[in-house]
């Protein structure tokens, strides 16, 4: 209940906070959105691995993605303005989806590979993290110089910042959004405490 009722009170912060600091929605959506919503699964990810269950600590993050791309389906048939698709067509969304596959590539590439690691450590690990802070980058850049724009039609919803949220307390939005993140990876980190005592 708490990470439903915070969530949904995270995205209209979030939304602000795209407005207020001008990063575009698509960016606000994929960092800070994703990450705050994200605290339940890495939580309990690092908490299961930490104390040693390594299957445990891998599925809720692969499995969060699938149910999360099967609940954009289900968004998909509660929009009714048009194809959910085709109207948050952008560069940055696009450069979104380029980034989670490649990522998942070189994850699924790692559990198929051949068993080799340093200070057990798979050499594709950092590799992860140092493409999701480069693919950042590209998804900013695609953004402010976009080298593709799609074709925009009467049903496309151009990510115009409201007005009203560009007058903001800036360090309010901040405070609320840290609250409101806080609240939701301790929520993920009591659900990891009921499976596995911590």
């Amino acid at each position: 209940m708490v990470i439903g009722l915070v969530g949904w009170k995270l995205t209209q912060l979030v939304d602000r906070l795209a407005d207020r600091t001008g990063v575009g929605e698509a960016l606000a959506g994929a960092v800070f959105l994703g990450a705050s919503t994200s605290l339940p699964g890495i939580v309990t990810s690092v908490t299961t691995a930490w104390n040693g269950h390594a299957e445990f600590a891998v599925s809720p993050a692969l499995g969060g993605i699938a149910i999360q791309t099967a609940f954009l389906a289900i968004a998909g048939m509660t929009y009714r303005h048009a194809n959910l698709e085709h109207a948050a067509a952008s560069p940055a969304n696009l450069m979104n989806g380029v980034l989670l596959i490649s990522m998942l590539s070189l994850i699924l590439l790692a559990m198929v590979g051949p068993e080799f690691s340093m200070w057990n450590v798979h050499p594709v690990t950092p590799c992860v993290v140092a493409i999701y802070i480069f693919g950042l980058r590209l998804v900013h850049h695609s953004q402010v110089d976009p080298l593709w724009n799609p074709k925009l039609t009467s049903q496309t919803k151009p990510d115009v910042p409201e007005t009203a949220n560009r007058h903001e307390n800036l360090q309010k939005l901040w405070m609320a959004f840290s609250a409101s993140a806080m609240l939701i990876g301790t929520a993920g980190w009591v659900l990891a405490g009921q499976q596995f005592p911590l």
